[in-house]
């Protein structure tokens, strides 16, 4: 009779054991799923505003370029040379990961 309750108490511990295990992987992967999403909306905000950017430093190179009389070419280059780093990512680019995300139905805009 012993060796029965002693048996199903470590069945038990072992199904409490396994099922808190089971449990704590489960919270975890929500957890990082959670993360990942914001990340994935965090980058999409950010692409709008560097997109915003793009589209300010156009006005401001039309506006200069009726000042000086240069060519927006010219001054785009001339200001971009300034920069400590150098852009990787062009106005377009931006606009086609934005549409793409939007298509995919990530983002209720």
């Amino acid at each position: 009779m012993s060796e029965l309750i002693i048996t199903n108490i470590i069945t038990a511990i072992a199904t409490i054991s396994a099922a808190t295990i089971g449990s704590y992987f489960m919270y975890k992967s929500n957890s990082d799923k959670k993360d990942y999403n914001k990340l994935v909306k965090n980058s999409f905000k950010y692409l709008q505003e560097l997109k915003l950017f793009y589209e300010l430093e156009q006005i401001y190179i039309e506006k200069v370029e009726e000042l000086t009389q240069k060519s927006g070419v010219t001054i785009k280059k001339d200001m971009r040379k300034k920069l400590d780093g150098k852009l990787t990512m062009t106005s377009n680019e931006a606009e086609k990961i934005l549409k793409a995300n939007r298509y995919q139905g990530l983002f209720n805009d």
